[in-house]
């Protein structure tokens, strides 16, 4: 499971909090403009859920579902990362049977699925009943604007914890 080069141990750190920190600072001194200046208090749960979908072994599912490797691991934690201060209510993350993790939220009606495969595709998957709008995309984990209208639909209706 320590592929690409990094240990379990360096993942462990990583999502601790001690990468999720420099990664925040890069992108500020980037002008990141979607990325956070705080940490809201789901990350303190969603962090130690990627921690578990790694440990997860091939077959998981008993469907041959395969293992989350670390370089999707760093590439879901940088999506938290970049997710941290749009105001969204807490993810729900869970693992995919090729070895991806989805970000999952359901809230009043808007649905947004952001699953993440390896190799560092994402496809979304947005639903908003009320308005009517429904559509699937395509794109790289590192932009988020094609999908900045859906992000901010879920942050005017849903809970921030």
């Amino acid at each position: 499971m320590a592929a690409s080069g990094a240990t379990i141990d360096e993942m462990r750190d990583t999502i601790s909090g001690r990468s999720l920190q420099a990664e925040v600072r890069s992108a500020q001194a980037r002008g990141d403009e979607l990325l956070v200046s705080q940490r809201p208090g789901w990350l303190d749960t969603a962090a130690p859920k990627l921690l578990t979908l790694m440990a997860l072994e091939e077959n998981w599912d008993s469907y041959g579902g395969r293992a989350l490797l670390p370089a999707t691991a760093r590439q879901a934690l940088q999506l938290l990362a970049r997710l941290c201060d749009l105001g969204l209510p807490a993810p729900r993350l869970v693992p995919t049977a090729a070895g991806g993790v989805q970000f999952e939220w359901n809230v009043e009606g808007v649905e947004l699925e952001l699953e993440l495969a390896p190799g560092g595709t994402m496809l979304a998957i947005f639903d908003d009943r009320d308005r009517g709008e429904s559509w699937e995309r395509e794109l790289a984990p590192t932009d988020l604007v094609p999908i900045e209208g859906a992000l901010l639909r879920l942050a005017t209706i849903g809970p921030r914890r």
